[in-house]
């Protein structure tokens, strides 16, 4: 099993989504028929499990996608990096990010497209 928990870097991902409902639904927390924690969300990374303390999910509109990342916490620090990669790809769409601080999800070797959503890449981050 490879370890992606990482200090200091956020791993996000963009994706359609209808409305916030939408969005909410794909990665809010539930038990699935054998009882166990689950989302959509994690389903489609290939995660079992995650602290939801450390996620953040929001509609963004890309009018100023530099300014809508800043927003977030912390992404003043990586605002510019991430705008910048998700606005190369805009066809893609991209109404939602989300966002898994303390995450490295780049060392588990994956990208592209899962499910729903599509990983833009993970980021450093200060404080």
């Amino acid at each position: 099993m490879i370890d992606m928990g990482k200090d200091l870097k956020v791993s996000i991902w963009v994706g359609e989504f209808s409305d916030l409902d939408d969005l909410l639904q794909y990665v809010d927390v539930r038990y699935d028929d054998a009882g166990n924690l689950s989302n959509d969300f994690w389903r489609d990374i290939g995660i079992d499990w995650f602290d939801d303390d450390f996620r953040e999910a929001a509609l963004i509109d890309g009018r100023d996608l530099r300014e809508e990342i800043s927003e977030f916490s912390y992404g003043s620090s990586f605002a510019d990096e991430v705008a910048r990669d998700i606005g190369s790809d805009r066809k893609e769409g991209g109404s939602g990010i989300i966002m898994l601080y303390d995450f490295d999800y780049s060392a588990r070797g994956c990208g592209g497209r899962s499910g729903r959503v599509r990983f833009v890449g993970s980021y450093d981050y200060r404080k």
